[in-house]
Order: structure tokens, then C-alpha cells, then sequence
């Protein structure tokens, strides 16, 4: 106001210089006064995280169950052909075959399954991440102190591991301190080289059972689809029986 009681000229409020606040500063009007900006920029900074965080959305924790190929979190056909496939890009370590039946017919021995199993993860490209059976057992063998033979884990022939299952000591701590060896949390163990019969065929099948070893728990337990004993020269059923294996995780490379 002037003496004379008029108003006088307007004075226009200058934005006030926060060259280190981000550019949603831009909002702040500059008639606005200067105390009423200051307390309105908190909350801009506030609604505009808030705002950026929306817009870009937060990355989703990475999900062991689901990318342990967990059957229940997958459906469609990819999931009962490679119930394995969620843990191509895991470190997961294949531990020797633990038992192979009485059977002669069979006509095979574990050492021979195992080194077939470890040359069919690197025929599919996955030797990078998967170990085999020598890697468990050099593992085992460099720190005899605490870790065990991975070839004689306390298995229960009258109950097999399935799906779900608690995994109890001995047993779970052996399998962690393998995986902490590997830098890793998966072990498959194939359980058994056995024969079935059904359908009047026999076959060569191989049980599995993946387990978390971090969490003490069997994520996922079954079985390749087996290899006809008729027909399949023994020398070729180690072979066939790992590329079973493999398949479960991953298709054949284009050739």
C-alpha cells in the first residue's frame, strides 16, 4: 500500500533456485510464495518417488519355488516334458546314481551312468551352471571334514523322496554342505536305476529327485521315460537313459 492508502505495484515471487532437487520441482508455481514452497516441496518429492515407482514398477524377488520348475506354479506342456526346465540358468549340482537294481538285465553300472549324465548336461550347453557326479564326489573328497561321500547318501529304500517331503538330517545337512561347496542350492539325485515292466515292456528307468538343499525340502521327484532293455545293445543304454536325463531340462540342440 502507498501513504496515500493505494495499492502498490506488485512485486512477482521468484522460483526459488534447488538446482540439486529433481525436475518435478517444475510443479512449484512461481507465484507461489517462499514459505508456502518450502513446505510443499517434501511432499512433491514424496508423491513424485511415489509416482516413478508406480510408473517403472518393482522388480519381483526372485522366486526359488517357481524357478525350481515347481509343477504346481507351471502348467501346459512344457511343464510335463521338461519339469526341469525353470533351472537352466541355476547352479545345480547331479549327484552319482545312489543304487541300480539287482537285475542283470540291466547290464549297467553306475560309474558308467554317471560320466554319460555329466557328458549329456554338456552336449546341451548346460556344463556351465550343472555339475555331474566327479564334481560332487572331488567336492566331497577335498573337504572330507565336512562334507560326505556323495555316492552313499542315507537314502530309504522303503520310502522313496517325493514331492513336498521334508528332507531330515543325516541327510539334509549333507546335502547342504554340498551345495555350499557348489556355491549353489539344487541337488537331483537319481535314486535308483531300476527295470519296469509295466505295459508288458521292460525298461530301463531312472528315478530322480530334485531337491532344495537350502531349504531342506523335495521340489519335484519322478522319472526318465525309459529305455527298452529289447532292442537296446547295453553298450547303449547309459546314453539313452542320459539323454533322457537331459531332456527333461532342456530340448536338443538345433543342428
Amino acid at each position: 500500500m502507498t501513504d496515500a492508502g493505494q495499492p502498490g505495484p506488485a512485486v512477482p515471487h521468484r522460483r526459488l533456485p534447488f538446482p540439486q532437487w529433481p525436475g518435478y520441482l517444475a510443479a512449484v508455481p512461481a507465484s507461489l510464495p517462499a514459505r508456502a514452497a518450502r513446505r510443499l516441496i517434501p511432499l512433491l518429492a514424496v508423491l513424485g518417488a511415489g509416482c516413478a515407482g508406480a510408473a517403472r514398477g518393482t522388480p519381483a524377488a526372485p522366486s526359488p519355488a517357481t524357478d525350481a520348475a515347481d509343477p504346481a506354479a507351471r502348467t501346459g506342456a512344457t511343464a510335463e516334458a521338461r519339469p526341469l526346465a525353470g533351472l537352466r540358468g541355476q547352479r545345480v549340482l547331479v549327484l552319482p546314481v545312489q543304487h541300480v537294481s539287482a537285475d542283470d538285465s540291466l547290464g549297467l553300472r553306475a560309474g558308467a551312468l554317471d560320466a554319460e549324465l555329466a557328458f549329456a548336461l554338456g552336449e546341451r550347453g548346460l556344463d556351465a551352471t550343472w555339475a555331474g557326479a566327479a564334481t560332487a564326489r572331488r567336492l566331497a573328497a577335498q573337504n572330507p571334514t565336512y562334507a560326505s561321500d556323495p555316492s552313499v547318501l542315507p537314502l530309504s529304500r522303503s520310502r522313496p523322496l517325493r514331492a513336498g517331503d521334508r528332507v531330515e538330517d543325516p541327510l539334509a545337512s549333507q546335502l547342504r554342505a554340498l551345495v555350499a561347496l557348489h556355491d549353489g542350492r539344487y541337488v537331483v539325485i537319481p535314486t535308483e536305476l531300476r527295470v519296469d515292466a509295466a505295459g508288458g515292456t521292460r525298461r530301463a528307468v531312472l528315478e530322480l529327485a530334485l531337491v532344495d538343499a537350502r531349504g531342506a525340502e523335495v521340489r519335484w521327484a519322478g522319472a526318465t521315460s525309459g529305455v527298452p532293455l529289447d532292442g537296446t545293445p547295453p553298450a547303449a543304454r547309459a546314453a539313452r537313459i542320459a539323454q533322457q536325463f537331459v531332456d527333461l531340462i532342456a530340448a536338443p540342440r538345433e543342428p
